[in-house]
C-alpha cells in the first residue's frame, strides 16, 4: 500500500493489513476497528482521531505516529512499537499492549482506566494528566517519566520503576506499588492513601507535608 498515502478518513474496518508498509501515510479519522495490523509500518503516520478499537496490534510500528485523540478502546498488541509517538488525549481503556515501547512518547490526558500496559517501556514518557485508574503498570519502565496530576488510582505497579519520575500532585490512592523502585521520584502533593508500598525502595523520593502515606 506504500505509495497510497492520502487515507484521510478511509474505512479498515475488519481489514487485513498485516505487514502493510503505511510509512507517512494520512489516516486522519480512519476507522481500523478490528483491523488486523499486526507488524505493520505506520511510522511517521498521521492518525489523529483515528478509531482502532479492537484492533490487533501485535508487532506494529508507529515511531512518531501522531495519535492524538485516537481511540484504542480494546486494542491488542505484545511488542508494539510506539517510540516518540503522541497520544495526548487518546483513549486506551480496556486496551491491552504489553511490552509497548512509549520511549520518549508524549501521553498528556490519555483515559487508559483498566488497561494491560504491563512491562510496558515509559521511560521519559510524558503521563501529564493521565487517567491510569486501575490500569495493570505490573514491571512497568517509568524511569523519568513525568506523571504531573496524573490518576493511578487502584493502579497496579508492582514492581515499577519510577526513578527519577515526577508525579507531583498525581493519585496514587489504593494503588500497589509493592517492590516498585521510587528511587528520587518526586511526589510532592501526592495522595497516597491506601497505596501498598511493601519493600519499594523509596530512596531519596520526595514525600513533603503535602503528600499523605
Amino acid at each position: 500500500m506504500r505509495g497510497t498515502q492520502d487515507l484521510w478518513g478511509s474505512n479498515f474496518r475488519g481489514a487485513d493489513l498485516a505487514g502493510q508498509d503505511l510509512r507517512g501515510a494520512v489516516l486522519v479519522g480512519a476507522n481500523f476497528t478490528g483491523a488486523n495490523l499486526s507488524g505493520a509500518n505506520l511510522t511517521d503516520a498521521d492518525l489523529r482521531g483515528a478509531i482502532l478499537d479492537d484492533a490487533i496490534l501485535h508487532e506494529a510500528v508507529l515511531t512518531r505516529a501522531a495519535l492524538r485523540g485516537a481511540s484504542l478502546r480494546g486494542a491488542q498488541g505484545r511488542h508494539v512499537g510506539l517510540r516518540h509517538a503522541v497520544l495526548d488525549e487518546a483513549i486506551l481503556s480496556g486496551a491491552s499492549l504489553t511490552s509497548a515501547n512509549f520511549w520518549r512518547s508524549s501521553l498528556r490526558g490519555l483515559v487508559a482506566i483498566e488497561a494491560n500496559l504491563w512491562s510496558a517501556t515509559l521511560f521519559h514518557a510524558d503521563l501529564d494528566g493521565g487517567d491510569f485508574t486501575k490500569a495493570n503498570l505490573n514491571a512497568a519502565n517509568m524511569t523519568l517519566a513525568t506523571g504531573r496530576e496524573a490518576n493511578f488510582t487502584g493502579a497496579d505497579l508492582h514492581g515499577a520503576t519510577l526513578f527519577r519520575g515526577v508525579f507531583t500532585g498525581a493519585s496514587f490512592l489504593n494503588a500497589n506499588l509493592w517492590v516498585s523502585n521510587l528511587a528520587q521520584a518526586d511526589f510532592a502533593g501526592s495522595h497516597l492513601v491506601g497505596a501498598n508500598l511493601k519493600d519499594a525502595n523509596l530512596a531519596g523520593a520526595t514525600l513533603d507535608t503535602g503528600s499523605t502515606v
